[in-house]
């Protein structure tokens, strides 16, 4: 069974510093317990070396009743590579615009996306331009 990370996450991070190794924390609504990260894989090369903590700034939604806390695995996708458009007014705008018979504007931005292969659940994946980012520089 697959979950939209985006929508149900509040917070957490992912480190990816070490080959062929990912570990992190995810704090899920609806879940008692963070779900933890024990993957095997690397990230695409955008990423990799870095340690991401970020924070859904509109978590929606509750997180399926069997997710397990302890996810192993494989990496998947991991990137921020990905542009995206994003709308410059608020989606409850664009029948206005319709209305009106006028273009809404848009920007291409930066989309982090995650999808991983844990043991336990079949897939977890995460596609969100608006969630706030950290990234901390990697080892030397």
């Amino acid at each position: 069974m697959a979950f939209r990370l985006s929508t149900q996450i509040l917070h957490g991070e992912i480190d990816i510093r070490h080959p062929n190794r990912a570990v992190g924390i995810l704090h899920i609504a609806g879940c008692k317990e963070p779900l933890t990260l024990d993957l095997v894989g690397n990230p695409w090369r955008d990423l990799a070396g870095h340690r991401i903590v970020f924070k859904n700034p509109v978590p929606v939604g509750k997180a399926a009743s069997a997710v397990t806390p302890k996810q192993t695995g494989r990496v998947g996708d991991i990137t921020a590579s990905r542009k995206v458009k994003v709308l410059d007014c608020p989606l409850e705008d664009l029948p206005v615009f319709h209305e009106q018979k006028r273009p809404a504007t848009d920007h291409s931005d930066d989309e982090a996306q995650s999808r991983l292969e844990p043991e336990a659940d079949s897939e977890a994946a995460d596609q969100h331009p608006d969630f706030n980012n950290e990234d901390e520089t990697p080892f030397e």
